[in-house]
């Protein structure tokens, strides 16, 4: 965010697909920021699956001690914990969270609205029912690629964003992120974004 010159005390929502060190342990690097740096002045909303509050913490207690504790006096963080699919809003935020298979793992997509577009991220995720019903309500859909060539189960390969395409409305784009190595040159389509690192997309 501070090399696109994006302030990270402008967050007000983060959302965590899943419990993978990948997916979250960035979170107790941007608290230390907050604690020391670019605390906001409005409430923080963490949005993911249940024991998420216990989980962050303990990540953040065990990488930077004290930190945590600091917080609770500079900024109010309130969790919110999804146990279930459905419909929620969350400080004025509305979004659907729809369940995603990815091992054993509790993992969850998210669509939301932003600026007129609904938009869907999934997280990890193997080609399943819920990958379909967040693509069918989005515009744009942030999707992982972490297996280009191979068919790896909780993971997305080209063949199964290729099915996911096939049956999805033609104004839909696919936005590949988390993505592996690309040897080839992807399918031509134009609805299709491989995006490098610090790549600004506006639609």
């Amino acid at each position: 965010m501070k090399k696109l010159e994006r302030n990270p005390s402008e967050l007000k929502y983060i959302f965590i697909t899943h419990f993978h060190a990948d997916h979250f342990f960035g979170l107790p690097f941007l608290l230390l920021d907050y604690a020391y740096l670019t605390c906001p002045e409005h409430p923080l909303n963490i949005i993911g699956p249940s024991n998420i509050e216990n989980i962050i913490t303990r990540a953040t207690d065990l990488g930077f001690p004290g930190v945590a504790e600091k917080l609770k006096d500079k900024l109010k963080i309130s969790y919110f914990e999804i146990e279930a699919p459905g419909t929620f809003t969350v400080s004025g935020l509305k979004f659907d969270a729809i369940p995603m298979e990815h091992g054993t793992v509790s993992a969850f997509g998210y669509k939301i609205e932003l600026r007129g577009n609904a938009v869907g991220y999934t997280g990890d995720t193997d080609l399943c029912a819920g990958v379909f019903e967040l693509a069918e309500k989005t515009d744009i859909l942030i999707i992982e690629l972490s297996n280009p060539y191979d068919d790896v189960p909780g993971h997305m390969s080209l063949g199964k964003v290729q099915k996911l395409q096939e049956q999805l409305p033609s104004k839909t784009k696919l936005i590949l992120n988390h993505v592996g190595p690309i040897t080839e040159p992807l399918p031509a389509n134009p609805n299709l974004f491989m995006p490098n690192d610090l790549d600004v997309l506006r639609f």
